[in-house]
């Protein structure tokens, strides 16, 4: 009997996960291509569509709560559209290969509606979040019925802890192929940043949102997917000025990729990590992120240029890199 190692989760090419344009100027990107056929502050000639366009999947909106609730539909539905140069059938929440970002504070009520438009089940979890696991609320046994339409209603705790969550579907015998297929998104509690100091109370934050496209996943053997998506999104654009500190917030909603990111010449200060803001900040170069994983990081911004945010490859035990 032939004993194969258990690390079978890996990303086996350096990719190139999203463009970041360090300017004085207020640079406004929409992908990779603005770099090359625009200028640096993202001015591109009229006509031109950009890579979302083309792949015909929905940009990912953002939900907030108001007055206290924070109430949102969310259709399920399959949709056909283009990653990369392979025609693919996603499994989408509101037509984006990301789910509808939510917004949230603690204290707060989702009042949430899946409309479920598959010919298969579904039902959705709330990763991460404190709330009850039962009847209308994160409850993993409750089952949506090809067409029906489920109301959740999560009261997040006043004491929650701020920070980044995801939300998924979570049907025993289905999930992987669901949450491989498209849905997954992100849930932001929100106050992260208020416990910063004073001078980051209104820093501008990003979001990235990593999934790989097409998942292939076969009888538990998994291969590294085509195309790395960043938001929805390949090669996205995003813009920092020199000197400038923002929050980045990273997510792996993806099953079962694992990715390693760097930024050269570039520091990841980590104030989060798996909604949970930590007890001590910490430096790296490096942010190794595994599926289902968050971390929230400021980032300063260096001299001016275009720097590559990559996935580098990744093969066995999952590690971080802090700098001493």
């Amino acid at each position: 009997m032939v004993l194969r190692s258990p690390e079978f989760i890996f990303i086996t090419l350096s990719m190139l996960a999203a463009i970041v344009i360090i300017t004085s100027q207020d640079a406004l990107g929409g992908s990779a291509s603005d770099i090359f056929e625009g200028n640096l502050t993202g001015d591109v000639g009229p006509g031109q569509s950009s890579p979302l366009k083309e792949m015909n999947f929905s940009e990912t909106t953002e939900a907030y709560s108001h007055e206290g609730i924070l109430e949102a539909t969310i259709i399920i539905d399959e949709h056909e559209g283009m990653v990369g140069n392979e025609q693919v059938k996603a499994i989408t929440y509101n037509g984006s290969l990301n789910g509808p970002t939510l917004h949230v504070k603690p204290g707060e009520r989702m009042v949430l509606y899946y409309v479920n438009k598959l010919d298969q089940p579904t039902n959705i979890h709330f990763h991460g979040l404190h709330v009850s696991p039962l009847g209308a609320s994160d409850n993993i046994f409750r089952v949506i019925g090809p067409g029906e339409t489920a109301k959740y209603v999560l009261d997040i705790p006043i004491d929650h802890p701020e920070g980044t969550f995801w939300y998924h579907s979570h049907l025993h015998g289905l999930s992987t192929v669901q949450v491989g297929g498209g849905l997954s998104g992100l849930l932001v509690i929100e106050g992260l940043e208020d416990l910063l100091p004073d001078a980051l109370h209104n820093i501008t934050q990003q979001t990235f949102t990593m999934r790989g496209f097409p998942w292939h996943y076969w009888h538990l053997n998994y291969t590294s997917p085509t195309y790395q998506t960043i938001n929805g999104e390949i090669n996205p654009v995003v813009s920092i000025s020199p000197g400038e500190t923002q929050l980045w917030r990273f997510a792996n909603i993806d099953p079962g990729t694992f990715y390693n990111i760097t930024l050269p010449g570039h520091t990841f200060r980590v104030i989060e990590e798996d909604g949970n803001p930590v007890w001590k900040v910490w430096d790296t170069k490096y942010l190794v992120i595994a599926a289902g994983k968050r971390f929230s990081a400021l980032v300063t911004g260096g001299e001016n240029g275009t720097y590559p945010l990559k996935m580098l490859p990744y093969r066995g035990v999952l590690r971080t890199h802090i700098l001493r």
